[in-house]
């Protein structure tokens, strides 16, 4: 008699069979675990026998992750869109996806590197992620967590200063904002000008005395104000003629604005200047040849 062939068994299931000495057969794509394996043989007669079992245990190194984008402890300003990144290897396969979590919940699953996600418009808080890498024999490894903050909308005007006197009839308001992009502001209806996260307002009127100057922030991400009190003290600026002209008259139109209390008068070289709000004109002041 002759072998015919060899059956190859795990348990009772039917891994393989082969024809050729040395009897031989390669099993593939085997989960770890432990196996129980036993070769049958034929002959041409069609008698059978049964080897011993022998006992397969099968491992698997897990596959390691660690998430590369965000870094842990960044920082980001509300509403945040924040790019996921990781990176995966599995020394005795493959990898076959990754999934990210945050708060117990899967918000987004990858195939392929370098396994992007993105989220959107997060409001003000603290975050943690971790990003979770299966292998082709379902063996799953977690990352360490990474932890960003999303910082809320915040403004404060840096000048001038609370309480400071301010010896004109307006004045530049300038501070800083975090927490969103390129937002409209206003100081007391006047509109500032917006650099990166710092703003700028000229020319912010004042009237004699106490002035609040209020900074108003506005976004798709949110409101908010910031507020300052200034003293406004007597103040006397001469717009036209301008300092070193030369006139051609024996006498000149004198205008300018002033900051004083109500009912103050103003006289240029002795001539008493008309006043509207807090404008003045003095026409016909005498003109000498020569300065004047």
């Amino acid at each position: 008699a002759s072998i015919a062939k060899v059956d190859f068994y795990q348990g009772a299931t039917l891994i393989g069979s082969t024809t050729t000495a040395p009897y031989s057969m390669y099993w593939s794509n085997v989960s770890a675990g432990t196996y129980s394996i036993t070769a049958r043989a034929t002959d041409n007669l069609g008698v059978t026998a049964t080897s011993t079992p022998v006992s397969v245990k099968v491992t698997n190194v897990p596959p390691s992750v660690s998430i590369t984008s965000p870094l842990n402890g960044a920082v980001f300003s509300a509403p945040a869109t924040v790019n996921f990144t990781a990176n995966a290897v599995d020394t005795d396969g493959k990898v076959a996806y990754i999934y990210y979590t945050s708060g117990g919940v899967n918000f987004s699953v990858s195939t392929l590197p370098p396994y992007a996600a993105t989220l959107y418009n997060l409001p003000a808080g603290t975050y943690s992620y971790t990003a979770t890498a299966t292998d082709n024999q379902y063996s799953a490894t977690t990352s360490a967590p990474v932890v960003i903050t999303v910082s809320p909308i915040s403004m404060a005007v840096s000048a001038p200063i609370a309480g400071a006197t301010v010896y004109s009839a307006s004045v530049t308001v300038s501070g800083t904002f975090q927490g969103t992009t390129n937002p409209t502001i206003t100081v007391n209806g006047i509109a500032a000008t917006v650099n990166g996260n710092t703003f700028t307002a000229a020319d912010v009127p004042l009237t004699y005395g106490s002035n609040t100057l209020t900074a108003t922030l506005t976004s798709p991400a949110g409101n908010m104000t910031a507020s300052v009190t200034v003293n406004s003290a007597l103040a006397l600026n001469v717009a036209s003629p301008a300092n070193g002209d030369t006139l051609n008259s024996d006498s000149v139109l004198v205008t300018g604005t002033f900051q004083g209390p109500p009912n103050s008068g103003v006289t240029v070289n002795g001539i008493v200047a008309a006043v509207e709000g807090n404008t003045f004109y003095a026409n016909n002041v005498p003109l000498q040849p020569g300065a004047n």
